[in-house]
């Protein structure tokens, strides 16, 4: 029984917090961290160029506008751009799996694949990423449901 009171109460302080101060907190002071965060697991530049915004609560939604995708070093160009980017999550689906996203929007992408004939190309991502042939391995993206 009390494994169970104290996750229970955790979530009924942590919840109407994070419902107060969706609000009140500018996430555009987070930007250039969630960039460099996003970048590194994407073995990739990503820059959001306009504006950015998070709300939190039972359906957290992330969006972002203007935002860029570099190649990878070898590749020259822009992998994509994106004019404006939306996704509404399950907040509980986090905790419990599958993650279920109950909205994702992508207006006006614009994505360049690309591959050369060494093999190497610009869709394979993350660290693991293959430089010169293609390995069947990649980054590994929990179960989501949409």
């Amino acid at each position: 029984m009390t494994r169970l009171l104290i996750p229970a109460i955790l979530l009924l302080i942590a919840v109407p917090l994070m419902l107060a101060f969706s609000g009140l907190v500018d996430v555009g002071l987070s930007k250039p961290w969630l960039e460099r965060i996003a970048s590194d697991s994407l073995a990739r530049e990503l820059r959001v160029n306009g504006e950015f915004s998070l709300r939190l609560g039972t359906t957290p939604r992330l969006a972002a506008d203007d935002i860029e995708l570099a190649n990878p070093d070898g590749i020259e160009g822009q992998f994509a751009s994106i004019e404006h980017f939306e996704i509404v999550l399950d907040l509980y689906s986090l905790w419990r799996g599958p993650i279920v996203v109950q909205r994702l929007r992508i207006d006006n992408a614009d994505i360049q694949l690309t591959a050369k004939e060494d093999g190497s190309n610009n869709w394979s991502f993350g660290a693991s990423a293959p430089e010169t042939e293609s390995s069947g391995e990649g980054i590994t993206t929990p179960i989501i449901v949409v």
